[in-house]
């Protein structure tokens, strides 16, 4: 499989089993539907903003890319993931490389001898882990992909794993970075006690859950099961963990994205009406497991970033319309895409750790 098309293949990737275990608590009752609120897009919101043109901008105001621009690649910006004010780049093609950006110095650094396909901060931000392409064998139809992580201060680099499908979706988190493998990958069908999430332990991966991780931290999670239709983005179900792992989607919804967990214990996720327009349903607020809240509008559960009250998410495809949802009323807001490809929530300068 040429870069290109596993690039265009993480871009549209989502995850999960949509069948629950028998561990799973009973679903919720549900609760009504209110009717959408439209209101402007949030005129500033903390993120930085990578674009079609390989550029990165500081601000996002009113729903568009903002301040004095910085040039990090060649092409689009292929995915930014934050630690503070320092923000990792990955460019894809047609140069592929990995960077990083210091919002306040306003400098771009490339880490020599890296072609990234993702990547994400370690839990104190002084590495990196990233995947990127292996072994290519014939006849196999892919390439094997690897597993690395990078000592920043050092520059040593370890090989954590390959194989083929080694993971997606990395993700930092308080209990260092997860990696999503999936059972349902392009080319082949993963072993069963080889699905789910699993974090870097050191230079190893320790299995975490059968599930997709998606939010949360010190023992209390919200995952998501795997898509049964790779290309559809459909259909999931949303489970949260605490002490014991409880399904929260009813059986009687077909499709349910998990959005995030928010500070107060609440659990946010989106219906889709239809696998026809994945972005017109209901935003769905749980509290202990049941329904607290409905909220029906336009939004993407897709390239999702939180700036305290705005959850903002990005639909398929450079420029995709941004559509944000407001927690705390249940507005809705959405903004023309202006070619973005990427956005990274900023924090402070040297973050807490998890």
């Amino acid at each position: 499989m040429s870069r290109a098309l596993i690039v265009v293949a993480l871009l549209l990737t989502a995850c999960g089993d949509h069948v629950a275990s028998s561990g799973l608590g009973p679903p919720p009752t549900q609760s009504p539907t209110s009717t959408a609120t439209t209101v402007a897009f949030p005129d500033k919101l903390s993120f930085v903003v990578g674009t079609n043109d390989g550029l990165l901008y500081p601000q996002l105001l009113n729903g568009a890319p903002a301040g004095t621009p910085v040039r990090a690649c060649d092409g689009l910006i292929g995915s930014l993931a934050s630690y503070g004010r320092k923000v990792l780049v990955v460019c894809p093609d047609p140069t592929p490389k990995l960077a990083i950006l210091d919002v306040d110095a306003r400098t771009i650094s490339v880490i020599p001898g890296v072609e990234p396909l993702e990547a994400a901060w370690t839990t104190q931000g002084d590495a990196i882990v990233y995947t990127t392409i292996g072994a290519c064998e014939p006849p196999a139809p892919i390439c094997k992909t690897k597993l690395m992580q990078r000592e920043l201060r050092t520059n040593m680099t370890t090989q954590l794993d390959e194989r083929y499908g080694v993971g997606r979706d990395l993700r930092s988190t308080g209990n260092g970075v997860m990696v999503w493998r999936a059972r349902n990958m392009d080319s082949f069908v993963r072993n069963a006690d080889e699905v789910g999430t699993w974090f870097v332990r050191g230079t190893t991966l320790e299995r975490f859950s059968p599930y997709r991780f998606v939010d949360g931290y010190k023992g209390r999670y919200v995952l998501e099961t795997e898509e049964t239709s790779f290309n559809a983005g459909c259909c999931t179900a949303v489970i949260s963990l605490t002490d014991r792992e409880q399904r929260l989607t009813p059986s009687s919804v077909s499709n349910e994205r998990a959005i995030a967990w928010l500070d107060d214990g609440r659990i946010v996720a989106f219906r889709p009406d239809s696998n026809n327009n994945m972005f017109v349903g209901s935003v769905v607020i749980y509290r202990a497991g049941v329904v607290e809240r409905s909220d029906r509008g336009n939004f993407s559960p897709y390239r999702l970033v939180r700036d305290l009250d705005w959850i903002v998410g990005v639909e398929y495809g450079a420029g995709g319309t941004l559509r944000a949802y407001r927690v705390s009323d249940g507005a809705f807001a959405s903004a023309p895409g202006r070619n973005i490809t990427a956005l990274a929530p900023l924090g402070l300068a040297k973050p807490p750790i998890p």
